[in-house]
């Protein structure tokens, strides 16, 4: 039960989104890559336990929920991430959904909550905000524990 509260609190940590599939073709290549270095930045923010930066890479409304479960998980976990894979499922001026292979490897936990290596297959949406890309939305589309 704690460990798929866990997984839960991973979702929300990556943000809260509505998902597409099936890959299309790349009309901006420069908003692609934009929107690929916010999801890399937010999963880098994320193993340095950098809360400012993780949430930067959020959109503002999302910010004061994701700030309570992200500070809490940082207590309990010390995680590497590494995003394997991207694509693009839905492009718009305003709007991208990509999803996203991720892996997680549990470095340390604090003993009382358990933790299990996975792989997660995520759907995130992005939004311009200010002029900028910022994770609007993610949801996990599945996952494949590794240990």
């Amino acid at each position: 039960m704690i460990f798929q509260l866990k997984i839960v609190l991973i979702g929300l940590i990556f943000s809260i989104l509505a998902g597409c599939s099936g890959e299309i073709e790349i009309n901006n290549e420069q908003a692609f890559q934009e929107v690929k270095q916010v999801l890399e930045d937010n999963l880098k923010y994320l193993e340095a336990k950098d809360l400012e930066g993780y949430l930067n890479t959020l959109v503002e409304s999302s910010r004061d929920d994701t700030s309570q479960e992200a500070e809490h998980f940082f207590q309990d976990f010390d995680i590497s991430y590494e995003l394997v894979n991207t694509e693009l499922v839905k492009e718009k001026e305003d709007t991208i959904v990509l999803e996203a292979e991720q892996m997680a490897r549990v470095i340390f936990t604090d003993g009382d909550e358990a933790f299990r290596n996975h792989i997660t297959w995520n759907s995130h949406t992005f939004k311009k905000e200010d002029g900028e890309w910022k994770i609007a939305a993610s949801r996990i589309l599945d996952i494949l524990f590794i240990d």
